[in-house]
């Protein structure tokens, strides 16, 4: 068939959008997840399109070896999609400037506009977690071009009129896209469906992953939402629909997002065992999100009010130290710690002794979302070894 490339017609169209100003419940507006997407109200109104949102997908938090906490997110901009937009702060040791670093990432994504949180699907695993990073993150690597009125073209036509050929699903075959498209992809890239889409009101989850090759799969995502929440004649979609704010609550939200049930790490079955030269702590750290999380171990005498950066016995220093939870167990991603310690910390190191001491150990663990938990646990050193 002979295709007319849509580009000629957007002004006229854009200039007869009818919107309506409706107010719907907000996502999270506080946390993140690794790879959860995120919305704000449109940092550029065209003609009165400020109710569609913007949209991105938030990357990870990272600690670097230099005491910089990093968080990172791609999103769909006027001028193409880019990646790895990020934000940085020294924090240290202090958990307190989280909240710092996660406030400085939203007025940079919300850009002086209403920011309307994050969302996900809060069944998907780390590992499709992860992915969804690494598929946003090859978008806007690929320096794809921007649409507003197709969530995503395929660039398989051939001049003015042409032949149009198949949507085959790949990044390769995308042409532009609009924010919304830079979620989609991203997620449904990885087998994670985000919006409900139809075809003459009906709807089947057939026509719902947009990298599925065909046609009739940009067709029924391509739908500009007009200013009525219908499904005529195809579905409508923009990223206010894609986030579930159209009749949220009612039973007929066009999405499988939900408002982001964010949760913090887990650290459990702390031990301490003394086995010969090699005395170990020993414990366990659970998330339900994130591959890997940032640890920092804290240790003194309990009679000291001073707490010291434990370094272990290989000389490694446990400020915020990366770790992979790599042992999948669901419902959480899991793994079992054992750092051997004969008594380092960084700028020192306690005396050997023969006679029972007590110790206070705290643990804390920042997941990839910037969402931390802190353990204290009292325990008793028989003996300190003589040696680093």
């Amino acid at each position: 068939m002979f295709y007319i490339k849509k580009n000629i017609a957007k002004l006229t169209i854009i200039l007869m959008l009818i919107l309506v100003n409706i107010c719907y419940a907000s996502g999270n507006l506080n946390n993140f997840e690794l790879g959860t997407a995120m919305y704000t109200n449109l940092k550029k109104h065209y003609f009165g399109s400020a109710e569609h949102y913007h949209a991105g997908v938030f990357n990870y938090f990272e600690y670097t070896q230099n005491g910089i906490g990093k968080m990172s997110f791609t999103e769909g901009v006027m001028n193409g999609v880019y990646n790895n937009e990020t934000t940085v702060l020294y924090i240290g040791a202090n958990i307190t400037q989280l909240s710092q670093l996660k406030n400085s990432l939203k007025d940079k994504f919300r850009a002086n506009t209403a920011y309307q949180g994050a969302y996900s699907k809060n069944t998907i695993t780390p590992e499709t977690h992860s992915s969804i990073v690494a598929t946003a993150r090859a978008l806007g690597s690929n320096n794809k071009l921007y649409t507003f009125l197709d969530m995503l073209d395929s660039k398989n036509i051939h001049g003015f009129l042409g032949w149009e050929e198949d949507w085959q699903g790949t990044i390769y075959d995308i042409d532009e896209l609009r924010c919304d498209g830079v979620v989609e992809f991203s997620y449904e890239k990885n087998s994670a469906l985000v919006t409900k889409t139809y075809l003459s009101c009906f709807h089947t989850t057939a026509y719902d992953n947009i990298s599925t090759p065909g046609n009739s799969i940009l067709t029924s995502h391509n739908c500009l939402h007009d200013g009525t929440y219908d499904c005529t004649p195809i579905g409508e979609i923009c990223p206010r629909i894609q986030a579930g704010e159209d009749h949220r609550g009612s039973g007929t939200a066009r999405s499988y997002f939900f408002p982001l049930a964010s949760a913090n790490p887990v650290i459990s079955n702390f031990s301490y065992t003394e086995n010969g030269t090699y005395p170990s702590l020993n414990f366990k750290i659970s998330d339900n999100t994130s591959v890997k999380s940032y640890v920092l171990i804290q240790v003194k005498r309990s009679s000291e009010s001073t707490w010291h950066t434990m370094v272990d016995m290989y000389n490694n220093k446990w400020q915020f130290k990366s770790v992979d939870l790599t042992n999948y167990d669901p419902p959480l991603q899991n793994d079992f710690f054992h750092v051997n310690w004969s008594g380092s910390y960084e700028g020192g190191r306690y005396p050997a002794n023969s006679t029972p001491s007590n110790f206070d150990i705290k643990i804390t663990t920042i997941d990839q979302g910037a969402n931390y938990i802190q353990k204290a646990i009292l325990f008793q050193v028989k003996y300190l070894h003589p040696f680093i």
